[in-house]
C-alpha cells in the first residue's frame, strides 16, 4: 500500500503520505469479530478473559488434517516420527486425536514428523 501511495503521488508530481492503514481481514479473521482493548480489559476484570480467545486450531482452518489413535497420539506428543500406512499426501498438517488438537506435523514420504506439539499428555489422558 505504501509504495502504491508513493507511486500515485509521483505520477501526480507531488508528495504522498499514508497516515492510516487498516488490514480489515486476513483469511477468515475479520475486524468485525475482533474485541477492542477496552472490551478485553472489561472481560478480564470480570474473570471472563477466555471469551476473547479463539481455539489454537482455528488458525489452521483449511489445512489438511490427520487424526491419530490414542497410542499413536502419545508417540506424537513425545516427539516421535510416525510411519503412516496408506498416506500419500505430503506437507504440513494439523494433527488431532479425536477432536483434540495436538499440534502441527509435516508428512514426507509417509512419515509424520512433529513440528510443533501444543497439547500435553495429561490433557489427552483426561479424555
Amino acid at each position: 500500500m505504501r509504495s502504491l501511495v508513493q507511486e500515485i503521488a509521483q505520477r501526480l508530481g507531488t508528495q504522498g503520505t499514508l497516515t492510516f492503514l487498516l488490514r480489515a481481514q486476513v483469511g477468515e479473521f475479520s475486524v468485525d469479530n475482533a474485541y477492542t482493548l477496552e472490551e478485553i480489559e472489561r472481560l478480564v476484570e470480570e474473570g471472563q478473559g477466555d471469551k476473547c480467545l479463539l481455539p489454537t486450531a482455528s488458525a489452521l482452518r483449511g489445512w489438511p488434517e490427520i487424526r491419530l489413535d490414542l497410542t499413536t497420539a502419545r508417540r506424537f506428543l513425545q516427539g516421535q516420527r510416525i510411519k503412516l500406512a496408506h498416506v500419500t499426501q505430503s506437507g504440513p498438517v494439523a494433527v488431532y486425536q479425536a477432536e483434540m488438537f495436538l499440534g502441527v506435523g509435516n508428512i514426507k514420504q509417509g512419515i509424520l514428523a512433529p513440528r510443533k506439539v501444543l497439547a500435553k499428555w495429561e490433557e489427552l489422558s483426561e479424555l
